[in-house]
């Protein structure tokens, strides 16, 4: 459906909650239903379901206007704002599929969010089988029906990982579950987009990606030495980018003792952050 992103079967993507992910898959749904591209890729056109449970009928209609989609790239996608929990939904989207015509070999399903389609599971049970079965059945419908892929929006925690898979809410029978997944994080004001699964095709999976005008667009492969840099250490790349290149410089536009800039410097050359050149200092990230 989208290289290397979503593939036929089952895909969770994983957000904290107003972060975007709703806004992204506005903008692929669209972009499946006419076949043009997001991240530079472009889309497999193909019939697109999309059942908001998050949003009502206006708040989703107000986001579209916003984003300034126009009509024709929207104009024949289903949306669905009620639907069925877990078995029943699962019949009501085999028959949606069923009775497609045939004319697209793809289908894009979008489920906003796993929350409002699955069943709260029972205070003892086992919680890692509940979150399995709860997209193991979506997984099985996919493979009925070829072409098909589900994306199902989901949660991820307040707790901080070094792992991105450990930040989404539940057991890791959600991850086990599905073909493909993604994680949309945020550190400052830096976004990543991790991705991966069973047909994942890159090495890379982690992707830096920027929001602007309520659209997504890639930024490239996600740098892990700058994200972990600090906020002044953010603010002496930028002026090095900028063309600054002397601590004289840098402790003018930042008001930082010469003293200080050298230790932070020396500390981002460790880091591979920075290189010290005949003439001064140079990004390398």
């Amino acid at each position: 459906i989208l290289k290397p992103f979503l593939a036929e079967g089952v895909t969770l993507l994983a957000a904290a909650p107003k972060a975007g992910k709703t806004t992204l898959m506005r903008q692929i749904a669209a972009a499946v239903n006419c076949g043009s591209e997001v991240f530079g890729e472009k889309c497999a056109k193909g019939d697109v379901l999309f059942l908001s449970l998050e949003e009502g009928e206006l708040l989703f209609r107000e986001k579209l206007k916003v984003m300034e989609m126009p009509e024709e790239d929207v104009r024949g996608i289903r949306l669905e704002f009620e639907w069925p929990q877990a078995a029943r939904g699962v019949d009501r989207l085999r028959d949606w599929c069923k009775g497609r015509s045939g004319e697209k070999p793809n289908a894009l399903i979008i489920i906003d969010s796993l929350a409002r389609f699955r069943l709260t599971p029972p205070s003892k049970a086992n919680i890692y089988m509940e979150d399995y079965n709860a997209l193991k059945s979506l997984a099985d419908l996919c493979k009925e029906f070829p072409g098909v892929a589900i994306c199902v929006l989901h949660h991820t925690t307040k707790a901080n990982h070094d792992d991105p898979l450990a930040c989404i809410s539940g057991s890791h029978g959600l991850t086990a579950a599905v073909d493909g997944y993604m994680v949309l994080t945020r550190k400052a004001n830096e976004f990543k987009l991790h991705a991966g699964g069973r047909l994942w095709p890159l090495d890379n999976q982690d992707f830096t990606i920027a929001r602007s005008g309520q659209r997504w667009s890639m930024n490239g492969v996600f740098d892990r030495a700058a994200s972990a840099a600090s906020l002044k250490q953010r603010q002496i790349l930028e002026l090095l980018r900028d063309g600054a290149k002397s601590n004289s410089v840098l402790c003018e536009v930042t008001g930082q003792e010469k003293s200080a800039m050298s230790h932070m410097l020396s500390a981002m050359e460790r880091a591979g952050l920075v290189q010290r050149q005949v003439n001064g200092w140079v990004a390398l990230h």
